[in-house]
């Protein structure tokens, strides 16, 4: 299991949260050529919503990121999900460990 350390949260409003964390090792992004790594990850909790305003639908998804938090490509990673707003969850689905500051 790949570990992660919780760096921050970058986006907090209503309807979608970020949260920042650092790889124990490099995650792979792209394809062929275009392929590259990175040690940060972005979790990302989104609720969607109907023109209405009535919630449609929920997402967890985990995006490569650089450093500062900005997502470096939109291809979700193993671990993203639907249904269902749960960073923790999506990380241990996605094969990664928290790891507490204390340890």
């Amino acid at each position: 299991m790949n570990k992660v350390w919780f760096v921050k949260q970058t986006k907090n409003h209503h309807d979608l949260k970020h949260y920042l964390f650092r790889t124990d090792s490099p995650v792979k992004y792209g394809y062929g050529e275009c392929e590259k790594e990175t040690s940060y990850i972005i979790v990302s909790e989104s609720s969607q919503f109907t023109g209405y305003g009535f919630r449609e639908g929920e997402e967890t998804y985990i995006f490569p990121a650089d450093e500062n938090g900005k997502v470096v490509n939109w291809g979700g990673l193993n671990g993203s999900m639907d249904g269902s707003l749960d960073y923790k969850k999506a990380l241990v689905l996605g094969g990664y460990e928290v790891v507490e500051e204390s340890e």
